[in-house]
C-alpha cells in the first residue's frame, strides 16, 4: 500500500511537470539568496528533478525494504524484532511525509515561477511563497516530531549523537525531547506562516530551528551525563 502512495505522488509530480513544462521560461530560478534574491538559474527541464528525485528514493526504499523483510520475524516477540517493525514502519511513514513534501515543494516552486512572471519580477520570490514554503516545514516538523517518541534506536532516524545512542535510556529520553521540540517548532512555524510573509518568516523558521537543536543536542547531553553508564 505504501508503495501504491508514492507511486501515485510520483506519478502526479512527473504530470505536473510535464504540462507545466511548455509553460515555463528557458531558465527557471532555483536558487535565492537570503534576501530573497534569484542567484541561480537552470534550464528549464530541471523541473523534472522532481519526479526523479522521487523514483530514486522509491528505488532505494525498496531495496532497504527488501533487506528488512528477509530478517524480519513478524511472529516474534524479540525486543530486537519489535524493535525492527517498529522502525520499518516509522521509515514507511518518513518516506510518505517525504514524498509529499517534494511534491510541495514543487508546486511551491511553479507558483513562484508562474507569479513572478506575472508580476515582471523574475528575480525577486514573492512574499506568499516563503509563507506557503514555511507552512509545508512547519506541518513536517509537526509529523516528524510526533514519530520521533515512537521510535527506537536505530542509525537513520531521530536525535542520533554519541549521547543519545549511549543505551536505550538515553536514546529514549533524548528522542522523547527532541520530538517535543520539533513539534512545538512546527506549530510555532504553521502559525508564523498563516500570520506573517515574505523574508520575516524565514528568519523566524532559522531562529526556531536554531533553538531546537540547540536545545535537543542540549538535552541529549545532559541525559548522558545523568544515564549514559547505567
Amino acid at each position: 500500500m505504501k508503495n501504491k502512495v508514492l507511486w501515485l505522488v510520483t506519478a502526479i509530480s512527473a504530470v505536473i511537470s510535464a504540462v507545466s513544462y511548455k509553460y515555463l521560461p528557458d531558465s527557471v530560478p532555483m536558487h535565492y539568496d537570503f534576501n530573497g534574491t534569484v542567484d541561480g538559474y537552470y534550464p528549464k527541464a530541471t523541473i523534472f528533478l522532481f519526479p526523479a528525485m522521487m523514483i530514486l528514493m522509491i528505488i532505494v526504499y525498496g531495496v532497504i525494504s527488501k533487506k528488512q523483510n528477509k530478517t524480519e520475524d513478524k511472529d516474534s516477540d524479540d525486543k530486537n524484532a519489535v524493535e525492527r517493525r517498529n522502525n520499518k514502519k516509522i521509515l514507511d511513514t518518513s518516506m510518505t511525509i517525504l514524498t509529499f513534501v517534494i511534491l510541495f515543494l514543487q508546486v511551491a516552486l511553479l507558483y513562484t515561477v508562474f507569479k513572478a512572471a506575472a508580476n515582471n519580477s523574475a528575480d525577486t520570490m514573492p512574499d506568499e511563497s516563503y509563507s506557503f514554503i514555511a507552512a509545508i516545514m512547519g506541518v513536517t516538523f509537526i509529523l516528524i516530531g510526533n514519530m520521533m517518541p515512537k521510535a527506537k534506536k536505530n542509525s537513520s532516524f531521530g536525535i542520533r549523537t554519541s549521547w543519545s545512542m549511549a543505551n536505550d535510556k538515553t536514546w529514549s529520553m533524548s528522542n522523547r525531547f527532541g520530538g517535543y521540540v520539533l513539534l512545538i517548532s512546527g506549530v510555532i512555524m504553521t502559525v508564523c506562516a498563516l500570520i506573517f510573509d515574505g523574508l520575516v518568516v524565514m528568519y523566524i523558521y532559522g531562529t526556531v530551528m536554531l533553538i531546537a537543536i540547540v536545545l535537543s543536542i542540549a538535552y541529549s547531553y545532559s541525559v548522558y551525563k545523568k544515564y549514559g553508564k547505567e
